[in-house]
């Protein structure tokens, strides 16, 4: 007589893709911090953010595809200083989960002072370099989240 030997397979696919979402999320949420971290540090600390008045920088925050913005209001460093909020969310992206991390500031002169002022004023970057200079970085908290440490 042979042995008999019982199989059986259970799909987890669900749950696999369920923890796949869930960690991607908490890389665009580290990415989405530091990023905004590396967006807001003034010239004179080694970033590229030109302090003023603080309100550019007080703005800056980062927001998820579909989800609202990190921070909800903002305010100038000055006692007199102005300020602004956010409302809504980002821009879902396809499929419904998460992929994707936005940063910015809706402050009117954001743009200029990113790209410069045609031929007047050069831009500082601020954006684009809080991004450019740290992709290691990134990659890194991604792969961190990816395998369930972030």
């Amino acid at each position: 007589m042979s042995p008999t030997i019982d199989v059986s397979l259970t799909d987890n696919s669900d749950l696999v893709r369920e923890a796949l979402d869930e960690n991607i999320e908490k890389a665009l949420i580290a990415i989405g911090l530091t990023a905004e971290t590396y967006a807001k540090l003034p010239e004179k600390a080694g970033g590229h953010m030109p302090v003023d008045t603080g309100r550019l920088k007080n703005s800056i925050t980062y927001a998820i595809a579909g989800q609202s913005p990190h921070i909800t209001s903002y305010k100038a460093d000055t006692k007199d200083g102005e300020g602004g909020s956010y409302s809504g969310t980002a821009t879902p992206d396809k499929g419904g989960s998460p992929r994707s991390v936005y940063i910015g500031s809706n402050v009117e002169y954001a743009a200029a002072v990113e790209n410069g002022i045609s031929g007047k004023q050069t831009g500082k970057h601020y954006l684009r370099l809080a991004i450019t200079d740290h992709i290691k970085e990134y990659k890194d908290l991604t792969e961190q989240a990816l395998k369930g440490k972030g």
